[in-house]
């Protein structure tokens, strides 16, 4: 599993300033309590600037994500953008796994928080037209114990990622690694 560490030379700002908005946005969720489960890595054959205006707006979902409008109540979605980030909101249906808050930070990186955990994203390019996007999924220790409850959540995030085809993306698993 990927570990941040952030290495600023010689910073003009502080990095609680350059965070902006991301520690209140997740002051409310026990990140502290979510271990990481798996790791999993996606190419997509899209430009890097493609996939990360897709992941920021929710215009496509009803068209492109028929699993995940079914998870969330897609009236009530909304994209905001915030100091520092764009986040969007849906409230969940019938209990799903998936409804959230989703978060994006420029230029390449995502942070989606669900029920049960989160999962972080780095959308690497890897050329004009291709782009590697690597998946930390962390979940709360009840849920990640679960072995069937933590394959259902990681599978339900990953479908949705593969789900992004319009793109010209058609995600090719590489990777996977359970930890």
């Amino acid at each position: 599993m990927a570990r941040v560490v952030v290495v600023a030379i010689d910073p003009h700002v502080a990095l609680i300033e350059q965070l902006g908005d991301l520690p209140a946005e997740l002051a409310d969720h026990p990140i502290e309590t979510f271990v990481p489960v798996e790791e999993r890595r996606f190419t997509m054959r899209s430009n890097w600037k493609t996939y990360t205006d897709n992941f920021v707006e929710g215009y496509h979902i009803p068209g492109i994500h028929p699993g995940f409008l079914k998870v969330i109540d897609f009236a009530q979605f909304e994209t905001v953008a915030l100091r520092g980030l764009v986040r969007m909101t849906s409230p969940q249906k019938d209990g799903s796994i998936y409804g959230g808050k989703w978060l994006w930070m420029w230029p390449n990186w995502t942070l989606s928080v669900f029920p049960g955990g989160m999962n972080t994203s780095r959308i690497n390019p890897t050329s004009v037209s291709s782009t590697d996007l690597m998946y930390d999924f962390l979940l709360r220790g009840s849920v990640a114990r679960d072995g069937s409850s933590r394959r259902n959540t990681v599978e339900v995030n990953c479908g949705i990622v593969r789900e992004d085809s319009h793109l010209r993306a058609y995600p090719e698993q590489l990777r996977v690694r359970r930890l």
